[in-house]
């Protein structure tokens, strides 16, 4: 007779190696730190840049493009260390107001320079 029992390390095997299955609270607590999965990184994020480009209108269109599309090369992993992002948050709001309106290559690299430079840590099993 055939006995699955044999072969469940090597369905769970694949899963288990992954951080996929993992919510944020699981990777917190295997972190022993406060973790947050990219997408709430990225809504994180998101709110200081908000706040940045309300207080400043030259900023709008650097903030469009950094919602749109600036995440895809700076959060490519999983889960990061909040404190990190604390970090990035503090940067992104202390963002200078430029005195003219950017030219679409400046404006897409305005915040994306910012988040390079404080660079979110990963959290990585």
């Amino acid at each position: 007779m055939f006995d699955l029992r044999r072969f469940l390390p090597l369905v769970l095997l694949p899963m288990l190696s992954s951080c996929l299955w993992m919510s944020s609270d699981t990777a917190s607590l295997f972190a022993r730190d406060e973790v947050l999965s990219a997408e709430e990184a990225r809504g994180y994020l998101n709110t200081a840049i908000t706040i940045n480009a309300n207080n400043c209108t030259t900023l709008y269109k650097p903030a469009l493009f950094l919602l749109d599309a600036g995440y895809d090369r700076i959060l490519t992993r999983p889960f990061y260390y909040k404190e990190s992002l604390d970090t990035c948050f503090v940067a992104l709001l202390l963002v200078p107001c430029p005195a003219a309106e950017l030219s679409d290559t400046d404006a897409m690299n305005y915040y994306r320079f910012v988040l390079n430079t404080c660079k979110p840590r990963p959290y990585e099993l």
